[in-house]
């Protein structure tokens, strides 16, 4: 039975992670290129710490990643282009003669459809949130079961509820938490680990 278990250590790894983690704490108050270090160095961590644990917490991460980018992009094309949409025809109602149909019509189509369009790209955003938050937790579960260490499950559920609650302000206040259990995690979690 001894023969089937072996020690792996993930020491520099973890720490690895753990300065990512703060990288993207850190990252919305210096314009986001934090956030983007962290999530790079982020995923070579646990794609180093997945391979030794035989995990499949790089997958998952890596995915919410692009799943969270690529929603990101497309939500805004979309909304942005409703929006300018929306501004163009308002102001091909516009005329010299003030007529009250006009007008209604041009600032409805001017002040509300951009709000309609706002509206839908928080929503997107949202579910894609929620989506990308699920993967982060799971992805932290596995880590916590392999490592026996419950504190990233911990953060990883702060992250999702997080993310739930993000209509309410409290959400982001509960992300902000769960990241920064995971930075204590991975400074804090045994650098050796045995695997079976």
């Amino acid at each position: 039975m001894n023969g089937d278990v072996s020690n792996v250590n993930i020491g520099k790894e973890n720490k690895l992670a753990g300065i990512s983690v703060i990288l993207l704490i850190l990252g919305p108050f210096f314009l986001g290129l934090p956030s983007l270090i962290g999530i790079i160095l982020l995923l070579v961590a646990l794609y180093r710490i997945s391979s030794k644990l035989k995990i499949d917490a790089f997958r998952k991460v890596l995915i919410a990643t692009i799943v969270f980018l690529i929603g990101l992009i497309i939500a805004s094309i979309i909304s942005f282009s409703f929006m300018f949409a929306g501004h163009i025809l308002g102001s091909m109602f516009r005329t010299d003669n003030f007529e009250l149909t006009e007008y209604i019509i041009s600032e409805f189509l001017s002040t509300f459809l951009p709000l309609v369009m706002l509206f839908f790209f928080f929503l997107i955003m949202y579910a894609i949130t929620l989506y990308s938050s699920y993967l982060i937790k799971k992805a932290f579960e596995g880590l916590a079961y392999k490592t026996r260490y419950n504190l990233f499950r911990t953060g990883g559920a702060f992250i999702w509820w997080g993310a739930l609650l993000s209509i309410v302000l409290v959400g982001l206040l509960l992300s902000l938490i769960g990241w920064i259990i995971l930075a204590v995690a991975f400074f804090k979690s045994p650098g050796k680990i045995q695997v079976l």
